[in-house]
């Protein structure tokens, strides 16, 4: 609630009274603040759904080493605390899928700005020297990323 700028406590109040004195009380007012601070606190619409235009939602491949598969999901089950930390800070949120060697990359950020920025620091330059040895690379050692172009999308991710 302080990042909204709301100082105090919040609670939940019921007035039960004679419906002829229902005007000395205001309720309504004090549940609409809530509600919208709530709102901004959470990102969320009133429908408990992030809104499309808000969410940023990206696809990419890539391709194991032979063999590397068990050090690879061993690295994602415990990253680096710092790089977890940034991605947080970015609000990103990622799953990683295997298909025989390839690896299917699903990531949702807020806006198409903080996922760019999650991309950039000399942690995830370590990070990727680190998985350029599990993954397969091109001739100058960079990992090779396939973005994905978007076939189809249904519910939130629809446009």
């Amino acid at each position: 609630m302080k990042k909204t700028g709301c100082r105090g406590w919040s609670g939940i109040e019921y007035v039960w009274m004679d419906w002829e004195h229902s005007n000395e009380c205001d309720n309504l007012s004090g549940t609409i603040r809530y509600r919208d601070i709530f709102k901004k606190l959470a990102g969320w619409n009133c429908f408990n759904r992030r809104k499309e235009r808000d969410m940023f939602s990206y696809g990419m491949a890539m391709k194991l080493r032979p063999g590397a598969y068990d050090e690879y999901k061993k690295a994602h089950d415990d990253p680096w605390p710092s790089l977890a930390a940034q991605m947080h800070k970015q609000q990103i949120s990622m799953a990683i899928y295997k298909l025989g060697d390839n690896l299917i990359v699903h990531a949702v950020a807020p806006t198409e700005a903080l996922w760019q920025a999650s991309r950039q620091g000399p942690e995830l330059d370590r990070w990727h020297e680190y998985m350029a040895t599990l993954l397969e690379t091109d001739d100058e050692g960079s990992i090779i990323f396939e973005e994905l172009p978007r076939a189809f999308a249904f519910g939130i991710f629809a446009e």
